[in-house]
């Protein structure tokens, strides 16, 4: 039996569960604030939520933690019903996607823990303490695309990208000449329609955004393949997904807690796998990016993407398990 903690910011956190668990031969019980997704075939334990409506001065405990209120009604049941069933089904692997507090939890009752190595600045108090106690280290990129502490870099097992579309066929479809699509992922990003409107009265191309603010796309492989360049965001899950594709790309940073994705274009820069940004763009930079992508091409994202990322995280968390 494997749990398998799943944070609720974005929609990447849970993608990356369905993905890795259809490549599981143990069964798998989630723990998250949402729903059970549609067709999910394991268990589910929606958790409390963890916000009450007076709000601990300092939740932090004094920067020792990223969250952990007090008397907060919510955040006591929610670690009381991960410790309960912990007690009642002795997993042999849990896999935390991501929180330090649910890691530290995890491991203080005796059960080997596998986490995520975020990218971008994590030397926080909290992270650093998640990072030490964790028996495996899950990194979403190919070995030497980030630097890591050499405390924990005997623990980190390199994946590369892992995309629900690991391993599928490219679709046969022939590409649309001058189509951008533009892949906004679970949002929380700053774009704008008049952002997209001004690239593409600059460029001349045909721009379609999906995910975010604007609709999500009814077959996303389907219009990854057709398009000319695709321009991504820097989300883990989105760049695997374009990588993946193998498409020219252009990747734009968005601001996230710790420099999230700024480390993310700043690795892919460094390995010259595609044109990187730490900004959108200014309208009159968009024709320059798109001709050098195309030229680039994307046959470079196979350093970044294995197309057995998902296997290969899988097999690491069982050899875990398999440990206990």
């Amino acid at each position: 039996m494997i749990g398998w903690y799943v944070h609720h910011h974005g929609s990447g956190h849970l993608q990356r569960l369905l993905t890795v668990a259809a490549h599981l031969t143990q069964p798998v019980t989630a723990f998250s604030c949402l729903p059970a997704p549609p067709g999910w075939q394991g268990d589910w334990v929606e958790l409390a939520h963890d916000v009450g409506p007076d709000p601990d001065p300092d939740p932090t405990v004094r920067g020792a933690l990223h969250w952990a209120p007090l008397t907060v009604e919510g955040y006591q049941e929610r670690m009381g019903q991960i410790a309960a069933w912990i007690d009642a089904e002795r997993p042999g692997a849990m896999v935390v996607d991501v929180s330090a507090e649910v890691t530290a939890l995890s491991r203080l009752l005796g059960v080997p823990t596998a986490t995520i190595v975020m990218p971008g600045v994590r030397s926080d108090r909290p992270h650093v303490m998640a990072y030490d106690l964790a028996d495996l280290l899950i990194g979403l990129w190919p070995a030497g695309a980030h630097e890591v502490s050499p405390s924990i870099a005997d623990r980190i097992v390199n994946v590369g990208g892992v995309s629900r579309f690991d391993g599928e066929r490219s679709p046969d479809v022939e590409v649309q000449s001058g189509r951008v699509l533009v892949v906004c992922g679970g949002g929380g990003i700053s774009l704008t329609d008049n952002d997209i409107q001004q690239a593409a009265a600059a460029t001349g191309w045909d721009w379609v955004a999906r995910g975010g603010d604007w609709p999500a796309s009814e077959d996303l492989w389907r219009e990854l393949a057709e398009a000319d360049v695709v321009v991504t965001f820097a989300g883990q899950n989105a760049v695997a997904e374009v990588a993946a594709a193998r498409k020219p790309a252009v990747v734009v940073a968005t601001e996230r807690p710790h420099d999230e994705q700024l480390a993310t274009v700043g690795a892919l820069r460094r390995l010259g796998i595609v044109p990187a940004v730490d900004d959108w763009p200014s309208s009159g930079e968009w024709p320059a990016l798109l001709r050098q992508a195309r030229t680039q091409g994307g046959d470079a994202w196979s350093r970044w993407s294995t197309g057995h990322g998902a296997q290969d995280f899988a097999a690491a968390v069982e050899a875990l398990a398999d440990r206990s």
